[in-house]
């Protein structure tokens, strides 16, 4: 009797070490797709300025149909990880965001918009960072490290660069300010 009870003893731990393991895989990889989005934000942001501009430097019409499909691709991905009910209770909100945000942008191109379109870019970018950490936090092996904080450095990269640009072409430029020193104060606490 006692040999059986080790038996299903073992078995238990094995279920639990697996279960364990895809987690920790799943985790894995929302931190790369998570990162991704993240990066995404700020290149559908600038494109979307750029059409607002009447410039067509790199052709921003196409970029930016091409950075809303990524980012719906990234999503749909991400929803189909076995990730934790917290995770997918973010990812949730993500995409109600993300659906607010897809609607403004489907909508003509326009100077207004732009204030209603970072309403939801920018804390959803925000969002993605810390729900990346979270994971990075629950895998804690020092490849996922890296992967986090080079994907976390080209996010913050990127919003750097959107914010630049508005500020160069004349938006809410005190907000701009404050928004590029914290982008900026987590680049180098990343780096």
């Amino acid at each position: 009797m006692f040999t059986g009870l080790k038996s299903i003893f073992i078995i238990l731990l094995l279920t639990f070490s697996i279960q364990a393991n895809d987690n920790k895989k799943a985790h894995s990889v929302f931190i790369e797709l998570g990162l991704k989005q993240a990066a995404t934000i700020p290149m559908i942001m600038k494109n979307y300025i750029m059409l607002e501009m009447h410039n067509n430097f790199k052709d921003p019409e196409k970029e930016l149909e091409k950075g809303i499909d990524l980012f719906i691709k990234l999503q749909e991905k991400i929803s189909k990880l076995p990730l934790d009910n917290e995770s997918k209770e973010v990812i949730a909100e993500h995409q109600r965001i993300w659906n607010k945000l897809e609607a403004v942008l489907k909508k003509p191109v326009a100077k207004e918009r732009f204030t209603e379109i970072s309403r939801y870019a920018f804390p959803l970018g925000t969002s993605l960072r810390k729900i990346t950490e979270k994971s990075k936090n629950k895998v804690n092996e020092r490849q996922y490290n890296v992967i986090y904080y080079a994907g976390k450095l080209s996010g913050v990269s990127q919003k750097l660069a959107s914010l630049y640009m508005l500020f160069n072409w004349g938006r809410d430029s005190s907000k701009l300010q404050v928004d590029m020193l914290i982008e900026k104060s987590i680049y180098l606490d990343t780096l």
